[in-house]
C-alpha cells in the first residue's frame, strides 16, 4: 500500500533493505527493539549509511530510533583483535569437523 500511495517500494526480502524481525527471528519478547538495534548497528557500520529501527509491536504506537555509524575515518582505524572485521566471528568450533567426515 505503501508503494501504492507514491512512496519508496520496501521488499522484505531484499535484507539490505528491510529486515522483518518477526518474520526471521521469531518473538524474541521484551528484548525486541534491542536485537533490531543491534543488527542496525551492524548494518550501518558495515555500509557507512544511517538505518531506522522500527518497532510496530505495540499496535497504538510505533518506537523508531535512526543509527549512524562512525565515520569512515574512524572505521578505518578500528579492527577486530584477531583482525578485520570488528564484527566477524572468530571462534573455532568445540568440535573438530575433521572427525566427521562427509558423506
Amino acid at each position: 500500500k505503501h508503494a501504492e500511495n507514491g512512496g519508496t517500494e520496501l521488499d522484505s526480502g531484499k535484507p539490505a533493505q528491510w529486515i522483518d524481525t518477526d518474520q526471521r527471528l521469531g518473538n524474541t519478547g521484551a528484548a525486541t527493539l534491542f536485537v533490531q538495534m543491534a543488527i542496525a548497528v551492524m548494518g550501518s557500520y558495515r555500509d557507512g549509511g544511517v538505518s531506522a529501527v522500527v518497532n510496530l509491536r505495540n499496535p497504538e504506537e510505533a518506537t523508531i530510533v535512526l543509527i549512524s555509524p562512525p565515520s569512515d575515518e574512524k572505521r578505518r582505524t578500528q579492527h577486530h583483535p584477531h583482525g578485520g572485521d570488528v564484527f566477524r566471528h572468530h571462534v573455532a568450533p568445540a568440535i573438530d569437523p575433521a572427525n566427521y567426515p562427509a558423506n
